[in-house]
């Protein structure tokens, strides 16, 4: 059998959305970058906090399933950061939590499949409350769960494994003051409804993901991968059972 192996992506809505057309998700464009080198797993649940991401994840992760996985990405902290009582989390809870599911990534997937945090994204919360006509979201509480989200990474900084997105740096730069109109005026070019990705936002996830396994992990870059099958350009047509024996031999 051909191994045929994958990155796994862990996440809320974001994640979930990642393959709409309209809006150029990002795992739409990383699946296609990665055409026939792994097959790129969407496991984005909308809705789902980190304390339902720590529930679900014995129930569709395990040493087995995760085996042939090269790279995973977590995305959670839109939801606990929200208003929602149904939703939102305690800072110290998300904290935790987070520490928890990087531990349970390290843990469950191959010691040499590293797991990339994609911070919770900033959130244009008047325009997202306004669509809603309720206040689910409130920019300087998205704000707290990206430092507690990057503060818990930290505490991972001699791992070799971990590494992470900052949404904020990408779109913002060093620096930004979320209760000014310029924050909201960058921001809505990048979010569709006030949190969820529009084209930009996701083209922009999209890049500044391959740019950091182009520069940190090369050997996973698309470009070093080794295609799934043979081409058929390199399949003698005299010979084809012993083409296909031979790239199986050989993976």
């Amino acid at each position: 059998m051909f191994n045929f192996k994958n990155f796994i992506l862990f996440g809320d809505s974001i994640t979930e959305k990642g393959y709409e057309y309209d809006q150029k998700g990002w795992v739409m464009s990383l699946s296609e970058k990665y055409i026939r080198n792994v097959d790129v797993i969407n496991r984005g649940f909308s809705g789902y906090n980190t304390i339902h991401a720590i529930e679900i994840f014995p129930r569709i992760f395990s040493k087995e399933v995760c085996k042939d996985t090269l790279l995973m990405t977590l995305f959670f902290g839109a939801n606990d950061a929200g208003n929602n009582p149904e939703q939102m989390v305690s800072n110290e809870g998300y904290f935790a939590n987070m520490r928890k599911l990087i531990n349970l990534c390290l843990e469950t997937f191959p010691e040499n499949c590293p797991v990339i945090v994609i911070t919770p994204p900033p959130c244009y919360s008047k325009k997202f409350n306004e669509d809603r006509g309720i206040n689910k979201h409130e920019n300087k509480r998205t704000e707290e769960f990206r430092n507690l989200c990057i503060s818990a990474i930290k505490e991972f900084s001699n791992n070799p494994r971990v590494f992470y997105v900052d949404l904020w740096e990408d779109i913002f730069g060093k620096t930004w003051d979320v209760e000014s109109e310029e924050f909201d005026k960058i921001l809505d070019n990048y979010v569709s409804d006030g949190l969820h990705l529009n084209g930009n936002g996701n083209d922009l996830l999209y890049k500044k993901l391959v740019q950091l396994i182009d520069e940190k992990l090369p050997h996973l870059s698309a470009d070093n991968m080794k295609m799934n099958a043979p081409s058929w350009r390199d399949i003698d047509p005299n010979h084809v059972k012993e083409a296909f024996q031979s790239f199986q031999d050989n993976q």
